[in-house]
């Protein structure tokens, strides 16, 4: 059980982080990060330092940071996690100690709240894991480095996985809230006093309560990201959609709030993070979920329970932060609240006016800040991003092990554009801040207006823009951007040959057909191609084939014609003609000498001559045809065989040919 639940704490900031790698390309070299508005304190790098840092930090008189991460340090322990969590300080010269390694049970595992301190220096914090039963342990370090386990959580009817904020009061008590366990396993709020003994102050029916604050009176405040109003929908799940309570130090609750929204309404929705509680007594927070774009709100509870949504989250990364508000928040004087959605930082002014005051790309910066920001005297902002930074360190299938930033009091709005770089080129902005042939990214002023310049390298072409711009030409952004620069590489001169298919495709012998052969030019080709084509298969009377010009250069067509020839019958040769004429008329014409020798005394006998004459007739055609006439006049021929036929185009230029076909019938 145990180890489930620290599987799903961390597998929840991995899958938020992993949502961000679409929106922001990550930086791997050449990465500019504009002083004036953000200031890398520290990258973790998993051992033996920690990884995952997902809790505010605690800053002393001195300058110095105090932390907790949730992962990393001694990779023996907790081995699919790099190790159980360290607690850290981090020197005013950006020098990083690690006060403690947790080893797991027995010994705590996972810290996920913020330290607290007293005026001894001595450190207090919870674990969410670890302990005598694996439910989770309240923890003390001394000045020495050295750690005291105050309390072990034994589950329901105690609790169980303590997260979330812890509060010290003027008595050396210490107040908490576990995720789980209590009377009906959703929950607790407890007490530690100074001997070490554990009072559950209230077990709740509501899931999962966050970290608390206290008022004057000793009143504890805080929300539960679940329950509720059962029927309310946030995030796609009926699980209710959070509360906000009260619990006085005799242990009795109060729901001040129920959030009301479902997925597109105007109330928000599973509240994440710490509240904050000003002068006045009002509460501020903000939902995960929920809101007009159902994407959280920030809200304000007045102190008769009026709920007021102060600013609904559009879900659109680069305009307001986009998404999913879970840090908490933190408010100066003037009252303007200050907090972080998955991938920004941001400004809320009391008329509701939302600044964004920086956008975390992923790399060295940074992504995915958890913990609410701390502020100090003059204004500063710090804070910690889970993952990002050192991006050679692995946690938990995650890309970088977190970082410690600060945002100054002097910062000025900026937005950051990212570059990837697909081949080989490099690309520059004006004004400076882009020089890379990687993957990069920097941050500009508000209202700036950067122009990103593309140069291929060497043999390479530059094919165009992804993301905002498009096309080859510069790119201009004015707001924060994740653009892919693309070079092709140049191909050696070269052409394309196509003959269309030929009309008509099916003729019958005697007919033609054509079709257009074009050349078309890659790589700058500009030679000329000499054209010549062949018909398969070939039988005798077999169609043929032309180009015409038989040379030609790239964007002037010639023309492919394809011919067949007509079958031939009832044609007479004139040899055979002369031969039939003398065959049949000679026997004809002795016949008129012998009768005009001797008509005058064989005159009785002209009917015994006309049957001589007309036999002899007939002899003579019988010799015609012996000869090699016929009675038909033959010599006929039955034109182009019909089949289907390949005509295949054949273009040469110096070394490079190619050939293309098109298909041909004749019936």
């Amino acid at each position: 059980m145990v180890k489930l639940y620290l599987r799903g704490s961390l597998w929840f900031v991995a899958a938020q982080c992993f949502l961000l790698a679409a929106a922001h390309a990550q930086c791997t070299r050449n990465c500019g990060i504009n002083p004036d508005s953000f200031r890398l304190l520290y990258q973790f790098t998993g051992s033996p330092d920690g990884a995952a840092p997902v809790v505010e930090l605690l800053k002393d008189a001195a300058g110095n940071f105090y932390g907790t991460t949730s992962a990393g340090g001694n990779p023996t322990t907790c081995p699919s996690e790099g190790g159980c969590g360290t607690v850290f300080k981090l020197d005013s010269a950006g020098n990083e100690t690690v006060l403690y390694e947790f080893t797991g049970a027995p010994d705590g595992a996972t810290p996920q709240s913020p330290l607290v301190q007293d005026t001894a220096g001595n450190l207090y914090g919870t674990t969410s894991s670890g302990g005598a039963s694996t439910f989770g342990t309240v923890f003390k370090i001394d000045t020495a480095g050295k750690e005291t386990m105050l309390y072990s959580f034994g589950g329901p009817p105690d609790g169980e996985f303590p997260a979330g904020r812890l509060v010290l009061d003027a008595a050396g008590n210490l107040y908490g809230s576990t995720q789980n366990g209590g009377v009906s396993g959703d929950g607790t709020v407890f007490r530690l006093d100074t001997t070490g003994k554990e009072t559950v102050l209230y077990s709740f029916t509501d899931r999962r309560p966050q970290g608390l604050i206290q008022d004057s009176a000793g009143i504890l405040y805080g929300a539960t990201t679940f329950g509720g109003l059962v029927n309310c929908t946030a995030g796609g799940r009926t699980l209710g959609c959070g509360t906000v309570f009260k619990v006085d130090t005799t242990g009795k609750q109060t729901v001040l709030y129920k959030f009301q929204g479902t997925e597109q309404g105007p109330d928000g929705g599973w509240p994440w993070g710490n509240l904050v509680l000003d002068s006045s007594g009002n509460l501020y927070g903000t939902t995960a979920a929920g809101g007009v774009s159902g994407h959280g709100t920030v809200f304000k509870l007045d102190t008769t329970g009026k709920e007021t949504v102060l600013y609904n989250f559009s879900g659109v990364l680069g305009t307001d932060g986009g998404t999913d508000p879970t840090t908490g928040l933190v408010q100066d004087a003037s009252g303007n609240l200050y907090g972080a959605t998955v991938s920004s930082l941001f400004r809320l002014d009391p008329s509701g006016n939302l600044t964004l005051l920086y956008d975390f790309t992923g790399g060295a910066d940074g992504t995915f800040p958890r913990g609410a920001l701390i502020r100090d005297g003059t204004g500063n902002l710090y804070g910690v991003a889970s993952q990002g930074g050192d991006l050679t360190c692995v946690w938990f299938l995650s890309t970088g092990c977190g970082t410690l930033f600060e945002l100054p009091a002097t910062t000025t709005p900026t937005f950051n554009v990212s570059v990837r770089l697909s081949g080989k080129g490099t690309v520059t902005s004006n004004p400076a801040g882009i020089n890379c042939d990687a993957t990069c990214w920097s941050g500009f002023m508000s209202g700036t207006s950067v122009t990103l310049t593309a140069t291929a390298a060497p043999g390479y072409t530059f094919a165009g823009w992804g993301g905002l711009c498009s096309g080859t030409g510069a790119c201009i952004a004015k707001s924060t951007e994740s653009l892919i620069a693309t070079f092709s590489l140049t191909p050696n001169p070269d052409f394309t040959l196509l003959a269309s298919g030929l009309t008509p495709s099916t003729v019958n012998p005697g007919s033609s057909s054509t079709s257009a052969v074009t050349i078309t030019s890659v790589g700058g080709f500009n030679g000329s191609v000499a054209l010549s084509c062949a018909v398969q298969p070939s039988p005798a009377l077999a169609p043929t084939c032309s180009i015409t010009p038989n040379s030609t250069n790239p964007g002037t067509p010639a023309q492919l014609t394809v011919t067949t020839t007509m079958p031939m019958s009832g044609v007479v040769s004139s040899t055979f003609n002369r031969r039939s004429l003398y065959a049949a008329w000679m026997p004809l014409l002795g016949m008129i000498g012998a009768g005009t020798c001797f008509g005058s005394t064989r005159r009785k006998n002209w009917k015994i001559s006309f049957v001589v004459l007309v036999f002899l007739l007939l002899a003579g055609l019988a010799f015609q045809a012996a000869c090699g006439g016929s009675s038909g006049g033959g010599g006929g021929s039955g034109g182009t065989p019909p089949g289907s036929y390949t005509i295949t185009v054949v273009g040469i230029s110096g070394s490079i040919q190619h050939s293309t076909s098109a298909a041909f019938t004749v019936r």
